[in-house]
């Protein structure tokens, strides 16, 4: 090549370099701790896209084409985005969000559409989306622009198939859902076919956080179930009938909020780090949620069956329910804004494992009418339902209760002999009442098991306390209710004692050094 073309290519380079790089500096930077996003406009959309994605690549050349008409020089642009990655390391990193996220005291819920809702205390209103806090993932939708109307959350009533104790308690849910302040749970909803559990969940979804896909199918690879959650703020599953022991444990992570670390691809020591936090609705028949630690993070709903006469076709639900969005939506921010308003003033009392959702959602129900002891007592009624659900489906649950009543309704040794005891019980046991294969195969497995299920085994009545003795082993003691021993003053009378209708056990009371002996 010749110097002459050699000196136009380098001219040409650079002037490229220059308008590239002055594009690039007129995009306010996002940086996170895994990423870095450009707040760009396009067909009058504002979004955050990222400097690693193609579709950063694609409309820089697309702007580049307009203001020059040509191409940049692959090289070139490359370059100048590397360049502008390393100005935005310069800056405080920032946790971006999906839809809705906090600011300062205040809450802004992002439509999609280069406005937003801002919602605190005082009120809300609508107005431009300014706040570089948010990314947008390719599935969600624009959402529709709230109404104010005069207790607008009532329109949601008549799309809820659910008993009336439960409808309060399923929009206080929902308001509480606009609240990224505070853990909150998820929630099942169960029901025969033809009771409109899948309609249900769409609601659900379109007021929360529409999206493309309204539900989806769980994923069976963890993976590929977190890269779902996190690119949403809130999901749907749809007919689920199982969730395995992984999936249960990371969805009980996830509600909570989990951090995780990955190895970069392409590196062998590089790492990327990555927090989630979500929650979801799941639908299915019947329940599918039989481990204690799950159910404590969820909310149970059951939808009633809709009578052929009563059945209504999608579109008419559809285009009624489009119709009223807009009011119930007003009427959900009224409901958060006023919570707001009142939670500083809101004590509970004895609150649930999610405490503050519990707080906030008494203050929500306040403001729908002075409804919060209504809303406690619904709430609480669920958690003893959760409990119940667990218990019913949990083998190990019901096979050590059944071993109690066997046992004067105490127990005391090792947990390895209290393993092999609860396995002979099984092993004479009906295979039709407890499935053998469900049976922890080693002792400390079945002790893992045992510690998971605590809380629910104590709503049957049933306290165990576990430590290590002098030889280092653990030494399990269980009591339950059923038995309840008295002081010996003389004689050693039998009493008898009501376990249920339909047994009762004869427990001879003996003094403390006798029971020592007999333990020892």
């Amino acid at each position: 090549m010749s110097a002459k073309k050699k000196t136009a290519t380098k001219g040409k380079k650079t002037n490229q370099e220059d308008i590239l790089l002055d594009m690039m500096k007129g995009y306010p930077l996002l940086r996170t701790d895994t990423d870095i996003f450009a707040k760009v406009t396009r067909n009058g959309k504002t979004c955050n896209l990222s400097l690693n994605s193609e579709e950063f690549s694609f409309f820089i050349k697309s702007e580049f084409k307009e203001l020059t008409g040509s191409f940049p020089i692959s090289t070139t642009m490359k370059d100048c985005i590397d360049y502008i990655k390393n100005l935005a390391y310069n800056s405080e990193v920032t946790e971006a969000r999906y839809r809705i996220a906090p600011y300062e005291d205040s809450i802004i819920y992002d439509l999609c559409n280069g406005k937003c809702v801002k919602v605190s205390k005082n009120g809300w209103s609508v107005e431009p989306n300014n706040y570089p806090i948010f990314i947008q993932s390719k599935d969600q939708l624009p959402q529709v622009t709230p109404i104010r109307s005069e207790r607008g959350w009532e329109r949601l009533y008549k799309y809820l198939n659910v008993s009336a104790e439960e409808k309060l308690l399923l929009t206080v849910y929902i308001a509480t859902c606009f609240n990224p302040n505070i853990v909150y749970p998820s929630i099942s909803i169960n029901g025969t076919n033809g009771s409109g559990k899948s309609t249900l969940s769409k609601i659900v979804k379109k007021i929360i956080d529409p999206s493309i896909s309204e539900l989806e199918t769980i994923p069976d690879s963890l993976n590929n179930l977190r890269v779902r959650l996190n690119n949403s703020y809130y999901t749907a599953f749809d007919n689920l009938s199982k969730l395995s022991a992984k999936q249960s444990d990371f969805l009980c992570s996830v509600i909570t909020g989990v951090s995780w670390t990955d190895r970069q691809y392409y590196t062998n020591k590089n790492i990327d780090c990555s927090h989630l936090k979500s929650s979801m609705c799941l639908n299915g028949i019947s329940n599918f949620v039989f481990r204690a630690d799950l159910a404590e993070r969820i909310l149970f709903f059951t939808t009633k069956l809709i009578r052929e006469s009563n059945r209504l076709g999608d579109n008419e639900i559809w285009d009624s329910f489009n119709e009223d969005l807009p009011y119930i939506l007003g009427g959900i921010f009224d409901l958060v804004s006023s919570g707001l308003n009142i939670l500083p003033e809101i004590k509970v009392n004895k609150p649930v494992r999610l405490a503050d959702f519990h707080r906030f959602g008494y203050a929500v129900a306040e403001a729908m009418g002075d409804r919060g002891k209504e809303f406690d007592e619904v709430l609480k009624s669920n958690k003893d339902r959760q409990m119940e659900i667990t218990c019913e489906n949990a083998m190990l649950i019901r096979l050590l209760i059944d071993f109690l009543k066997e046992n004067d309704g105490e127990w005391c040794s090792t947990m390895t002999f209290l393993y092999k005891a609860l396995r002979d019980f099984l092993t004479e046991s009906d295979d039709d009442i407890y499935p053998k294969d469900a049976f922890p195969k080693a002792a400390n497995h079945f002790s893992a098991e045992l510690k998971k299920y605590e809380s629910a085994l104590s709503s049957k009545g049933v306290t165990i306390f576990i430590k290590k003795n002098s030889d280092g082993n653990s030494e399990v003691n269980i009591t339950t209710d059923w038995v309840i021993r008295k002081a010996i003053k003389l004689g050693r009378e039998p009493i008898v004692f009501d376990i249920d209708e339909n047994r009762k056990i004869l427990a001879q009371l003996i003094d403390e050094s006798t029971a020592d002996d007999t333990d020892n």
